[in-house]
């Protein structure tokens, strides 16, 4: 889907809400930042570019270490920051806790970037087993554990505060919205609302707005908002041409 006119209001949002928060990152600033911190195996060809719209430095022989700095779709800004490790507890032919030593370089290096004063906290951090959200100066730092059959992904999301209030800001303007459609698609999908969920965002396309819905387990709805009130809901299975499943006014 085209996000531009999404990325223009959150580009707009996010510079008056930079005069509250601060801590907006130059993407190509931060790739070249991380580049010369980092001790890659491989990473974005050339790092001074990364074409795709984000940087990723892999580590270690057995690749389970990965630190990636996404940009927003002109590659201006720096949208999140996301360190994670594959922590193998069985012996996949590299060990066991294979490149402990380079997840814990990593974890010196995000703190020597963006938090210099919580190394030793966020080092305890990402080596528990309790999810948890930190606060780091301009910065929300979410940490997530998840439990896997072979090893445990332990996984550092820095995102800017400015980012973030930008962001609730356009969820908020467009409750409304998303509101109507969410009971449109539960309505043509048979589910109660409860049982829907979304983040509230709208995407832009040629001549219309979109919300994105997910029911656990049973894929996702599109909600597109056209001119004159009307409504068209597709169901997403993967399959392409989409699957319009309702459509009318609200």
């Amino acid at each position: 889907m085209n996000r531009s006119v999404i990325v223009v209001a959150l580009t707009i949002l996010t510079c008056f809400a930079q005069g509250v928060f601060g801590g907006i990152l130059n993407f190509q600033a931060e790739v070249e930042r991380a580049s010369k911190a980092l001790s890659c195996l491989r990473q974005s060809d050339p790092p001074s570019i990364a074409f795709s719209g984000s940087y990723s430095c892999v580590a270690g022989t057995a690749e389970t270490l990965r630190f990636i700095i996404h940009g927003d779709e002109n590659r201006s800004q720096v949208s999140k920051v996301m360190l994670r490790w594959d922590d193998r507890f069985i012996n996949g032919g590299h060990g066991i806790h294979a490149e402990k030593k380079e997840a814990q370089a990593f974890v010196k290096a995000l703190a020597k970037l963006y938090a210099p004063k919580m190394e030793k906290k966020l080092t305890s951090i990402f080596f528990s087993n309790a999810n948890m959200i930190v606060e780091a100066g301009d910065y929300q730092l979410a940490y997530t554990y998840i439990r896997e059959p072979e090893s445990d992904e332990r996984k550092f999301v820095l995102i800017p505060k400015a980012v973030l209030a930008a962001k609730e800001q356009v969820r908020k303007s467009s409750a409304k919205d998303f509101n109507a459609c969410k009971a449109m698609v539960a309505k043509a999908a048979g589910y109660p609302e409860s049982l829907l969920s979304g983040d509230g965002l709208p995407f832009q396309d040629a001549g219309h707005r979109s919300f994105l819905f997910q029911r656990l387990g049973e894929g996702f709805f599109v909600c597109e908002i056209h001119p004159g009130g009307r409504y068209k809901i597709a169901a997403l299975n993967g399959n392409l041409p989409v699957k319009y499943i309702a459509e009318g006014n609200f």
